[in-house]
């Protein structure tokens, strides 16, 4: 642009305007101070550049500028007039008196604006895009030099450029809408769909509202690290920012929840309109009236949990209600195995009763308990109490001696002695009197010995608890014995097998507990989960499966374990997805300690698009099951899933201390370096993982991801990695599919064929049968979709995938893993069929959803070494170097 320019445009202008200056950080457009004479007032005049001009009919241009001059609210600054000079359209809006957003940012050196101004602009910059959104009109250049300050009120400049630009652009060479969209737009503020040239609508504006919230509150942009257009374009498709309130503390958590979901990958995850922006707000500024409930840690949580969580409707605020009863400084108990001496044959009843008291504990709304599989490592420890309590972060430990005696008719009687040892010196704190249990009566000793304990730490606790602390589960003790010894096998992940014996032994125990006693509701509740899990071998099982849960909610409508167990089947086996959801936040709302059912509504807060309250959740579970390698790796998971890999490092790393040999910590950090492209880490990595465990126990899907790049030769076994073994029984699904996919991808076609009919034989198994359209069957579709590509079935192949696609079509849950996971297979199983067009349209939606995939990764996956040469796949590939 000339320097001519400002004596062109005043010619043009003549005597109605005088160009009193030039305003820097135009951008894409010079922008000019003048006094309009008519009126003696001040207006900003905007001439666009070359890049935006080129192609652009110029009276069009003025005439779409009109419609957006009928843009009249308070927030939005509106446009007055427009031209052309030099053939470069020019447009007039008022001038404002104050300062942009951006001079307000960076004049405190970048320091958080304080939450109370930073809510009060974003609310007047929501008003500003609802009133334009209601017409139409959808800004696409949000950030904050374009949000105006002036007497305490925020101003939007520019809305309907767009529009005009978009509507006035001709077919000259070189120019498409999709180019215009992305000139006008600022790198640092796109939404994902923005940055890759898909059609955009207001949501685009909520993700650049989000984007811009973020760095006000935080002080720093959700990518502040990243450098360059193209980085920032990556980071928007592939990475997920910090939570905004691991950035900052103090930020209401209705707030940080509602920024983070505003930054969600995929449009349809977000806020569904700047109106709901405005409910939300609506929502923080009440909640900061509360300081009391808002002050803690541990109420920060609980409203995180429950912001947002639109498809579980009144159900959230049940959760928030009940769990802001248990305050951030709740004391933290462990309760120890209880120590048997007696006949082993009684071992059974002191891992009962500690399983009772935990539970009685559990109930408490005043006490953080630790989560049993964390505290069963303890038995017979020599650790001293200190160093327990320092590693499962407790303040209390309670212990249990168990002795028996026979009385003059032969019948055993316990005596229990428990004890509360403050772990920081170790001191008894209390040694309660010993409790004596009779054979006819084994559950007044659990109430006791739990209401001995909340008494001794000093807990307050009201009517409704204390009932609850005195309420037996049953009253006759054969059923209860038969309850314990079915909840042992339920409890053992090594016999909690679909269709195993031990599920089956299990179910017995309970229909005969049932029926001693039919008032047994927890009994009923667990023979409804038992029944669930024998559903995937015996079709008769989903009758006996409703029955024992109608039962247990007749019993008592408000437990827990019922409600958790008709959650797990309506989302696993019959997907009704909004009913699930409400289900599990219903049982996790009823026990709120219990860390598997606060670990499963995680999860599914997650999938269903409540990020913050989700991940919040989850390292809730750590704090309850602090020593459980497995919600360590369902965090780890979920965490790298997000692409947070730090998040998951730290995760996968406590695995590893918990558990040195343990394949998955290790395959968590392989596939973390891995998608940071760093390959140095993933060898050392690797490397770590074979000393400690072997390549039996390999999870197969690692070997999906690893390089052969990591190898230096399209041998595997060069390098030293050699493809995995089968430990005996394996039947996965997944372990055939990679191992033939492995053999075919290093020239032992003759081996492949073999490995494929395996993965063809086991997907016929229930567990795999394709007639049921769940959404976890849309991986397992991709898996046999490459069985059947590999081995010359095409027709078949291309139903397998066509099975996937009408999944992900028709299901609601955005974030749902094996969504993701079924672009991979899908892309490689296109690849066999030489399709390469369709395989890489796969990979560019793998990389726009949650999937822990990362462009660094596609560079070195084996499975698509095929497509390297391609242009369309190079540019995938290397986005964000």
């Amino acid at each position: 642009m000339s320097d001519s320019l400002r004596d062109q445009l005043q010619t043009s202008l003549g005597a109605a305007y005088i160009i009193e200056r030039e305003l820097d950080g135009g951008g894409m457009s010079r922008v000019f101070v003048a006094e309009e004479t008519r009126f003696h007032r001040r207006v900003v005049i905007k001439v666009l550049s070359p890049e935006l001009a080129a192609g652009l009919s110029a009276e069009r241009f003025e005439r779409e500028i009109a419609l957006a001059a009928g843009l009249q609210q308070a927030n939005v600054v509106p446009v007055i007039t427009a031209g052309e000079v030099g053939g470069l359209p020019w447009y007039t809006m008022p001038y404002v008196d104050g300062e942009s957003l951006r001079a307000r940012l960076a004049g405190d050196s970048s320091a958080p604006i304080p939450t109370g101004e930073a809510v009060h602009v974003l609310r007047d910059v929501a008003k500003a895009l609802a009133y334009a959104h209601a017409r139409g009109i959808v800004h696409r250049d949000i950030k904050p030099e374009n949000v105006l300050l002036s007497g305490g009120t925020a101003v939007v400049t520019d809305f309907g450029i767009a529009k005009a630009l978009a509507a006035s652009k001709t077919h000259a060479p070189g120019g498409t809408l999709t180019s215009i969209g992305m000139s006008l737009g600022t790198p640092a503020y796109m939404a994902p769909e923005q940055v890759v040239g898909d059609d955009v609508d207001h949501r685009a504006d909520v993700y650049a509202w989000g984007v811009m919230a973020y760095e006000m509150l935080a002080g720093r942009h959700p990518f502040a690290g990243k450098t360059g257009a193209q980085q920032l374009i990556a980071a928007h498709i592939a990475e997920i920012p910090a939570p905004l309130d691991a950035r900052r503390l103090g930020v209401p958590d209705a707030l940080a929840c509602l920024v983070m979901r505003c930054l969600e990958k995929q449009a349809v995850q977000r806020p569904a309109s700047a109106t709901e922006l405005l409910a939300s707000l609506d929502d923080v500024r009440t909640g900061e009236q509360n300081a009391v409930l808002r002050g803690s840690p541990r109420t920060r949580l609980v409203a995180a949990v429950a912001v947002g969580l639109v498809i579980l409707g009144g159900a959230a605020a049940l959760v928030a209600r009940v769990r802001t009863d248990r305050p951030a400084d709740a004391p933290t108990i462990a309760v120890l195995p209880f120590e048997n001496h007696g006949p082993a044959e009684h071992a059974l009843f002191a891992e009962g009763l500690t399983d009772a008291v935990t539970g009685k504990l559990v109930g408490v709304s005043g006490l953080t308990v630790i989560e049993r599989g964390s505290v069963t490592a303890y038995r017979a420890t020599t650790k001293t109490h200190s160093e327990i309590g320092a590693e499962l972060g407790v303040a209390y430990l309670l212990k249990g001696v168990v002795r028996w005696a026979q009385d003059g008719a032969g019948q055993w009687r316990a005596q229990v002695t428990p004890t509360l040892v403050r772990t920081r010196d170790g001191v008894a704190q209390w040694a309660g009197d010993p409790v004596i249990v009779t054979p006819t009566d084994p559950f007044t000793a659990q109430a006791e010995i739990a209401a001995r304990v909340v008494s001794a730490i000093g807990v307050t606790i009201g009517a409704r608890e204390r009932a609850s602390l005195a309420k037996a589960p049953t009253k006759n003790a054969e059923a209860y014995e038969l309850y314990v010894r079915a909840r042992t096998l339920f409890r053992d992940p090594a016999r909690r097998v679909a269709g195993s014996a031990d599920m089956v032994e299990a179910a017995r125990l309970l229909e005969r507990a049932t029926q001693i006693d039919p008032s047994f509701a927890v009994a009923f509740a667990l023979l409804a989960r038992v029944e669930y899990e024998l559903t995937v071998t015996d079709p008769t099982a989903t009758r006996r499966y409703e029955s024992a849960l109608r039962s247990a909610l007749a019993l008592d409508p408000e437990l827990a374990e019922a409600h958790f167990a008709r959650a797990e089947y309506l989302w696993f086996r019959v997907s009704r997805f909004t009913e699930s959801a409400a289900a599990f936040a219903r049982a996790s709302t009823l026990k709120p300690g219990d860390a598997e059912f606060l670990s499963q509504y995680a999860a599914v807060q997650v999938v269903t698009g409540e990020t913050s309250g989700g991940f919040a959740d989850f390292e809730r579970t750590i704090v309850l099951d602090p020593r459980d390698p497995t919600a360590n790796s369902r965090v780890a998971f979920f965490c790298w899933h997000f692409r947070r890999f730090d998040d998951a490092a730290r995760h996968a790393e406590r695995m590893l201390a918990i558990a040195r040999d343990d394949w998955a910590g290790h395959g968590f950090l392989v596939q973390i370096a891995l998608a940071r492209g760093d390959t140095a880490a993933a060898r050392i990595a690797l490397t770590n993982a074979e000393r400690g465990t072997g390549h039996g126990n390999a999870n197969a899907g690692l070997f999906w991801m690893l390089p052969l790049s990591l190898t230096g030769s399209r041998d595997p076994s060069a390098g030293g990695i050699q493809i995995p073994a089968l430990t005996a029984g394996t039947d996965s699904l997944l372990h055939y599919t990679v191992l033939g996919a492995w053999a075919r991808e290093t020239g032992q076609r003759d081996r492949a064929r073999p490995w494929f009919d395996s993965a063809l034989a086991v997907a016929r198994a229930p567990r795999y049968a394709l007639a049921s359209r769940r959404i976890h069957m849309s991986g397992l579709a991709g898996l046999q979709a490459i069985a059947l590509a590999g081995t010359g079935r095409v027709a078949e192949a291309r139903r397998a995938i066509a099975i996937a696609d009408s999944i992900e079509r028709t299901t609601a849950l955005p974030n749902e893993p094996n969504i993701a996971a079924a672009q991979d297979y899908l892309a490689y199983a296109l690849l066999l069929l030489g399709d390469r067009d369709a395989a890489i349209a796969k990979l560019e939606r793998l990389l726009a959803l949650p999937s822990g995939r990362t462009p660094a990764m596609l560079r070195t996956m084996w499975p698509y070494a095929s497509l390297r040469g391609d242009a369309r796949f190079q540019r995938l590939a290397e986005a964000g170097r």
